[in-house]
């Protein structure tokens, strides 16, 4: 009497996945685990993919065969930024991003930011720190001392189980925006001249002349 294989199949493309506990596929991601002496059997999948969700079928080599269908959902975890995706900061401000990494099965083994697609130097003597806390929403936040304008590009958070998450930050020299608030307040007295002033001598003008004939009135 032979011995009955159980195969797993990959439905949504026929693709023989495992015989027995020999992976079948060239993607080594997939294995079949079973204990000795154990009517179980699992098809593991290491670090899934959102292309992997989909029906799985269990199939035994009797006769007739035997199946049993499983779908499976793939939830993908992402990064958040918290600030992003746009940050407008002054000159000298502390800069200070927040990355959150939740939906995962697990906290993330590590989490790398990145300036404009370079890693951040963390032990720079320029004041820059990380400090992450790992749990099931883990939050890792970048801190940089008294940001410049050449702070100013695109940073990401990257874990190492989610997709990453992108900020574009825009660092402004205290200048500047001075003299744009100095300019509009000219440009404002100088309309409040050329309007509402010639208004009011408008007014008093007006005014002198009501006094000026009342008295000449009461002469009369």
């Amino acid at each position: 009497m032979s011995m009955c294989m159980l195969s797993w199949i990959r439905r949504q493309d026929f693709q023989i996945l495992t015989v027995g506990t020999f992976t079948y596929t060239s993607d080594q991601r997939f294995q079949a685990i079973h204990r000795e002496n154990s009517d179980d059997w699992s098809l593991q999948i290491s670090y899934p993919r959102k292309k992997d969700a989909g029906i799985y079928e269990c199939q035994i080599s009797t006769m007739p065969k035997m199946s049993l269908f499983i779908q499976l959902n793939v939830v993908v975890s992402r990064a958040k930024i918290v600030e992003g995706p746009t940050l407008y900061l002054s000159s000298g401000s502390t800069l200070n991003l927040t990355c959150m990494v939740k939906d995962t099965p697990e906290p993330p083994d590590y989490i790398f930011w990145y300036y404009n697609g370079q890693v951040i130097n963390y032990g720079s003597p320029r004041g820059i720190k990380v400090h992450t806390e790992k749990s099931a929403q883990t939050i890792s936040k970048l801190i940089i001392l008294k940001a410049q304008a050449n702070d100013s590009g695109n940073y990401s958070c990257t874990p190492s189980n989610a997709e990453p998450a992108h900020i574009a930050v825009h660092i402004q020299n205290n200048a500047n925006p001075a003299a744009s608030i100095q300019h509009g307040k000219r440009s404002a007295s100088r309309e409040y001249n050329n309007g509402n002033g010639c208004q009011q001598l408008y007014r008093s003008s007006f005014i002198v002349t009501i006094l000026t004939s009342l008295i000449m009135a009461l002469f009369l």
